[in-house]
């Protein structure tokens, strides 16, 4: 067996994802609706707030964050979801249905990254977090950056274990 460099498996995989005219669309409208998620969610949960306000807050560090967690979530979801058309077009061995169901930790992780990415700020993070309770939101605005980085080595992974799933499928078939 072959040892392949990980972030190279997932370059190749984002780029056979990505060469259909059709996922390179989805993966688009996907990235923004997952931006506007993310931005509104911040909005929504502080009473009083507005989207004017909120954008006002933001530094150029958080928009770069925001993209950076959309692009990411964005090329997850849709390499799951050529996976998935592979496995249906194809009926694939259990093996790719089996990465298929173990990725499924991925989007768990990648969705749980992004939930924490998307809290930047004190009180968002306090408005999103508060069943915590008042130790734990300390805690968390104490430790926003670390969490921040853990969040988004989260979607690294996320991205890395369903690039190796691309090596579950034939040549032909992709």
């Amino acid at each position: 067996m072959q040892i392949i460099n990980p972030f190279i498996e997932s370059y190749n995989a984002i780029r056979t994802t990505l060469r259909s005219r059709e996922y390179l669309i989805g993966f688009v409208i996907v990235a923004l609706l997952i931006f506007i998620v993310l931005f509104e969610i911040q909005v929504s949960v502080i009473p009083g707030n507005s989207t004017k306000f909120q954008a006002s807050l933001f530094t150029y560090e958080d928009w770069i964050l925001f993209t950076v967690i959309s692009i990411f979530n964005s090329l997850f979801v849709m390499m799951q979801v050529y996976l998935y058309q592979l496995k249906k077009k194809h009926e694939q061995t259990l093996e790719l249905a089996g990465g298929i169901a173990l990725s499924g930790v991925g989007t768990l992780s990648g969705f749980l990254a992004s939930l924490f990415g998307a809290a930047t700020c004190g009180l968002c993070i306090g408005a999103l977090f508060s069943f915590l309770g008042a130790n734990s939101v300390i805690f968390l605005i104490d430790n926003r950056v670390a969490i921040t980085i853990v969040s988004l080595i989260l979607l690294v992974m996320a991205l890395i274990i369903t690039s190796r799933r691309f090596n579950t499928v034939c040549e032909s078939c992709r």
